[in-house]
């Protein structure tokens, strides 16, 4: 019954596990990748990296989410029903800096482009944890739940770490680029992510009105 209820809202079920799955994607890309960029790039040691980059993790990854939960409450006062998917829209789009924080020329500069994008991809956890609980009817809740972690799992933990190093290895052939190999991570994905949330919405927005009548 659970596979058949997939089956038969593939789209919407589809939408948000592929987009939920590519944004995990890059947040573990990021977390995997960016103390080892500081080392090699800038001669940081792991103790001067691991307190920044991770005060960042904390304060801007735990402050999207947040915010992200805030901002759909928002929009479903105002009527969106589609309000869960719009905000990872909005907040794929502001992931633009996660493209740009590895090229800049500094450091510094560096930490603080991160922000601004751990706080965007921060955004998702909540809202996709939200939309999926929304489309799905109680007595399959468990089970679709359980498939959705599954992918961001395997896609996130498993994907991310992988093709940072791929790109690193077998497009720029030189461990000192690994600023470009997260640029170029974050060039394919987010847009991806962005038009999988984007084509989804009326989709979304009309199970959730279909669920409501």
């Amino acid at each position: 019954d659970t596979f058949r209820f997939i089956r038969n809202n593939a789209r919407v079920i589809g939408t948000l596990t592929a987009g939920y799955s590519i944004t995990a994607m890059l947040g573990y890309g990021l977390l995997a990748w960016v103390p080892t960029m500081f080392l090699r790039l800038y001669g940081w040691a792991p103790g001067e990296i691991g307190p920044a980059f991770g005060l960042i993790v904390l304060v801007f990854g735990g402050g999207g989410t947040l915010l992200g939960g805030v901002f759909a409450d928002w929009l479903i006062q105002r009527g969106y029903s589609d309000a869960y998917l719009r905000v990872s829209v909005f907040a794929a789009i502001g992931s633009v800096s996660f493209i740009a924080a590895p090229l800049m020329p500094s450091a510094t500069t560096v930490l603080l482009l991160l922000a601004p994008a751990m706080l965007f991809l921060g955004c998702h956890i909540g809202v996709g944890m939200a939309g999926i609980t929304q489309v799905t009817p109680n007595e399959f809740r468990g089970q679709v739940l359980a498939v959705y972690l599954f992918s961001l799992i395997l896609v996130g933990a498993g994907a991310g770490p992988f093709l940072v190093a791929f790109f690193t290895d077998f497009v720029f052939h030189d461990e000192q680029k690994i600023h470009h190999s997260l640029a170029l991570f974050g060039l394919i994905f987010v847009p991806v992510a962005l038009a999988i949330f984007y084509s989804g919405l009326k989709p979304f927005g009309k199970m959730i009105e279909q669920m409501r009548q």
